[in-house]
């Protein structure tokens, strides 16, 4: 639907709203799932985000999101972005050889 597709870019270039977006993310360290909506009444988008770093304890050094319709499918899509996060986590940790 290039509608939708015009929706979704437009909400990608507000950055401020993003950025804020997922700068709490990383302050949460956890798996976050926000709901934004663009401009002029749009379509509502959700992003489920989780921030990733080599370790626990660490300071998270970024953040994996996936960005979707409102209805989309919670039940795969958190699971998801939760491992790729713990992916990249572990690239890093091997990476910059921390145990």
């Amino acid at each position: 639907d290039t509608a939708r597709l015009r929706e979704l870019l437009s909400l990608m270039e507000e950055r401020p709203r993003l950025l804020d977006l997922l700068e709490r993310t990383m302050n949460s360290r956890d798996i976050s799932v926000s709901f934004v909506q663009g401009e002029y009444d749009a379509t509502p988008w959700a992003v489920v985000s989780a921030p990733y770093a080599p370790r626990d304890s660490q300071a998270p050094l970024g953040v994996v999101s996936a960005v979707g319709l409102l209805h989309m499918d919670y039940a795969t899509v958190l699971p998801v972005v939760a491992h790729i996060a713990s992916s990249v986590a572990g690239v890093l940790r091997s990476r910059l050889d921390i145990a």
